[in-house]
């Protein structure tokens, strides 16, 4: 079933034409509301309102929703990287079968990634995880 999320209540369909309405589907509402609620190492609310709000629009373009957002994160080897592991902010199954993948992350003035998301993104790609990189600018996030 689908819901939508005005800000006050989640009411089944897509109604309140107004801005700020989000669809969701009604077994993710706990699951999302408590990990709104304790951001640890998955960021603060911003970053994870974003991660949700793309899962949702990846959803409405057919996507299968496998990894991240709400779900466990998927956690890719890099060994030799700067770190041992990256974990993507959302995987996905395309309309045509193929594994998605989205991070998201800072961008600095000039527009760049920062240094913490470059790093990521490089480790990600010697593993060949094909990852699209949505990043935001500091002033979104």
């Amino acid at each position: 079933m689908l819901l939508a999320d005005t800000g006050a209540a989640f009411i089944p369909g897509v109604t309140g034409a107004g801005q700020g309405v989000k669809l969701m589907y009604a077994g993710e509402k706990r699951a999302t509301q408590a990990l709104l609620h304790h951001p640890g190492s998955r960021g603060g609310a911003s970053h994870q309102q974003t991660i949700l709000d793309r899962i949702t629009e990846l959803k409405c373009q057919g996507h299968e929703h496998l990894n991240g957002g709400n779900l466990a994160e998927e956690r890719i080897p890099t060994p030799g990287g700067s770190k041992s592991y990256r974990r993507l902010d959302i995987t996905t199954k395309d309309p045509g079968g193929n594994r998605y993948r989205e991070n998201v992350g800072k961008r600095n003035k000039r527009g760049d990634p920062v240094s913490r998301e470059r790093r990521a993104l490089d480790d990600m790609e010697r593993q060949r995880a094909d990852v699209h990189d949505l990043l935001r600018t500091n002033k979104e996030y």
